[in-house]
């Protein structure tokens, strides 16, 4: 036998067939492709009875709210849902500050109706105040809405005030609800837009990134002038797959 074999040879028909192969797994296994997702609108209101019914108008697929509430110390939280178009909204937590005054709670409703629909918030009227602002968006995961969230409240008006989020969805946006009491909100952490800030002794402040973060653990939060009681709560909204979506062979470098 010699001692030096000859190179094996590969024809080029083999990297036909394997890329011919590879095309059809992904026809049968498609990439989906995400939707951007895109702020719209806000509406707001401050009310000391409940129940509230109000119109708000949806031109996206997804309405969040951001809800303060005020009570003297030992009162609880006394909003018991929120509805909008006759569904009930999905709670992404409740935040209570140190002293007992004040409430924050978020809830999502993906998959919303279109137009103007009414928004209820049902509750007992032991409430002193109540701040809420209702933002939609178009592009959201219909399914859940919302991927990651955490809530957490602070009395010494540290600056910037965050959370940390470790959302597992690339093109997520984060929204960031807060309730203070005599604090001077500043701005959304790191960066973003507000979308609603009450101010006065009580404020309801409503933000978001507009635009997509990274995957990853991040802080996300508010920046802050003054200490005082703050409740907060940041969680993300993940894009909707827009389906199964087939990206021509041609624009996939991944398989050549």
């Amino acid at each position: 036998m010699s001692a030096h074999m000859a190179p094996i040879r590969v024809h080029r028909s083999f990297y036909s067939m394997r890329r011919i192969v590879i095309f059809f797994v992904a026809l049968l296994f498609p990439f989906p492709s995400f939707a951007a997702i895109a702020y719209l609108a806000t509406a707001h209101n401050t009310v000391s009875t409940l129940p509230q019914t109000v119109s708000v108008t949806n031109n996206g697929n997804t309405v969040v709210i951001c809800l303060g509430e005020y009570n003297n110390p030992g009162g609880s939280y006394t909003v018991t849902g929120v509805t909008y178009g006759g569904t009930a909204m999905t709670q992404i937590g409740t935040t209570q500050s140190a002293n007992s005054f004040i409430y924050l709670a978020a809830y999502i409703l993906p998959n919303a109706p279109g137009g103007a629909n009414n928004l209820v918030i049902s509750g007992t009227t032991g409430s002193d105040g109540i701040d809420w602002a209702a933002s939609t968006y178009s592009g959201v995961d219909t399914a859940t809405g919302f991927d990651v969230h955490a809530q957490a409240a602070e009395t010494n008006g540290t600056s910037p005030f965050t959370v940390s989020l470790n959302p597992a969805v690339s093109n997520e946006w984060v929204v960031v609800c807060s309730y203070d009491n005599a604090n001077l909100v500043t701005g959304i952490y790191p960066s973003g837009s507000q979308r609603y800030y009450s101010g006065g002794e009580l404020s309801l402040f409503a933000a978001d990134t507009n635009g997509t973060i990274s995957t990853g653990a991040a802080n996300y939060g508010e920046t802050v002038s003054g200490s005082t009681f703050t409740a907060m709560n940041a969680f993300t909204i993940k894009p909707s797959a827009s389906g199964a979506t087939i990206v021509p062979w041609y624009k996939r470098a991944w398989w050549w």
